[in-house]
């Protein structure tokens, strides 16, 4: 998971994901979220400064169908994380 965003100190941003495998019995709609680790999460300088963030979930099992899930967390609600770009590739090689 990839995009772009303001997150000062006194904020948090969280990915999480859900994966239905080809074999899984069940509804998709049941499954419950895990969280992807963050590979890159910088802090914003200034609240007008976008920054590159990533995302990514390592031994994905062959899957029918997923969905990402971000939470923005913060204490200020005038000085709330901003998300733009946002890009999700599901690869299970």
């Amino acid at each position: 998971v990839l995009f772009d965003a303001i997150r000062t100190g006194n904020n948090d941003i969280k990915v999480f994901a859900k994966v239905r495998g080809d074999s899984q019995p069940g509804s998709f709609d049941n499954m419950g979220y895990i969280e992807i680790p963050a590979i890159s999460y910088p802090a914003s300088e200034t609240n007008t400064q976008y920054r590159a963030f990533d995302f990514e979930l390592k031994n994905i099992i062959e899957f029918q169908e997923f969905s990402i899930k971000v939470v923005m967390i913060g204490n200020d609600q005038s000085n709330v994380p901003k998300i733009k770009n946002f890009r999700s590739m599901a690869l299970a090689i």
